[in-house]
């Protein structure tokens, strides 16, 4: 059992419709509905990672407006529970890839809020879709000074 803390970043992307963006998923042999992201990788910020992830997952570029929530993720695959991100975006770019780039995603798609599929996880962060709570978010450059 591994006791080193996992990072985890989403983003939840709106177009001008209020649809917000889900990628689908096929894990351990059904399909599920998710917020497109993913850990962030070597010395990647939150932030770049969220980029990178949804360009690699929808073929969208976006923009950051904060965070949503941050929340624990507790899955029977990792251990301890996962800290996950939930980032605020939106589209900057209207290409998007159905295919997806990652082995487990098999679609990306907007939704509207009642459209949002029953396999969609997780759920508990449903209710904050329709918040306009947004945290900013700010990477911070720290230096010590050699003297």
């Amino acid at each position: 059992m591994s006791t080193e803390q996992r990072l985890r970043v989403a983003a939840i992307v709106r177009n001008r419709n209020n649809a917000v963006l889900l990628v689908q998923h096929f894990n351990r042999g059904r399909p599920f509905w998710t917020f497109p992201g993913g850990a962030p990788e070597g010395t990647e910020t939150p932030g770049a990672a969220v980029v990178r992830e949804v360009a690699e997952e929808t073929g969208y570029a976006i923009e950051i407006a904060g965070v949503l929530c941050v929340g624990a993720l507790i899955t029977d695959r990792w251990e301890p529970p996962t800290v996950e991100i939930f980032f605020r975006a939106a589209p900057l770019l209207h290409r998007l890839s159905t295919s997806g780039s990652g082995e487990s995603i098999i679609d990306a798609r907007f939704f509207t809020r009642g459209e949002i599929p029953t396999s969609f996880r997780p759920r508990e962060v449903l209710p904050l879709l329709e918040s306009s709570l947004t945290v900013p978010f700010v990477n911070m450059m720290f230096q010590m000074d050699d003297a």
